[in-house]
């Protein structure tokens, strides 16, 4: 009988320690808005995320600009294979229309040509 009791307490402090831990995995992370990433093989691959929108920031240095200050710049993310095809054919276009030579700056007022979407 002995035995018999302390194997059901056993068995019950096993099933309430996985309960706890079942819990604690499935519920949400206390963690802030804004989290930084980066890879452990290339330096140059950090990463600003903003875990509310979704948007991400890449690290970069301008190294063509006195101080060479560095900046979190955007980075365009897919959401669907539409919007990454979309983006394709607008980055065709774009260096299309740069070939033929559309983008030279006007040498009248300085300003450049820009594409126009459809």
């Amino acid at each position: 009988m002995r035995y018999a009791v302390i194997a059901i307490l056993l068995l019950a402090s096993c099933f309430a320690q996985s309960r706890n831990t079942t819990k604690a995995a499935t519920q949400p992370q206390d963690i802030g808005r804004y989290q930084i990433f980066f890879s452990p093989n290339v330096r140059a691959d950090t990463f600003l995320v903003d875990t509310q929108t979704g948007k991400i920031w890449r690290m970069q240095q301008f190294t063509d600009v006195p101080g060479q200050p560095t900046v979190w710049a955007p980075e365009k993310k897919f959401d669907t294979d539409e919007d990454f095809n979309a983006w394709i054919q607008k980055a065709l276009q774009l260096k299309e229309w740069v070939a033929q030579g559309k983008g030279q700056q006007n040498k009248n007022d300085g300003s450049a040509a820009t594409p126009t979407s459809h």
